[in-house]
């Protein structure tokens, strides 16, 4: 559907003439660039702009991650918009996660170790 330039009704897309006032219709063979959408706002919608951590802001958590690794690092995911920072507060839960499995595991090995060692003399 398009608009008469005329009167303002609403007219079909293969129509020649507008059937209200008779007014001739510009026809453009890509179709109406300046047509309007009846649902929506009359101004393009911009997109939104993303939230950015400023350099001074990245050191602040790295500093936060670094003294209160876990702790910081959920902070830092619930408390930030900026989504890379999001991103890299998961990345860090997970690498304290791992590591602390691997030391735990590397914890049990020594005592093993130690045990058997203990154990000759």
């Amino acid at each position: 559907m398009i608009i008469c330039p005329n009167c303002g009704s609403h007219i079909a897309d293969s129509s020649v003439n507008c059937p209200v006032c008779g007014a001739p219709t510009v026809q453009n063979p890509y179709g109406n660039p300046y047509a309007q959408n009846p649902y929506g706002s009359p101004y393009p919608q911009q997109p939104p702009v993303p939230a950015v951590t400023s350099p001074l802001g990245w050191f602040g958590w790295m500093m936060l991650c670094s003294f209160l690794p876990i702790i910081g690092a959920i902070i830092m995911l619930s408390s930030t918009e900026d989504q890379s920072a999001k991103n890299f507060a998961k990345c860090w839960i997970v690498l304290q996660i791992i590591g602390m499995v691997l030391g735990v595991l590397l914890a049990m090995l020594m005592i093993a170790g130690l045990g058997t060692v203990w154990l000759r003399y």
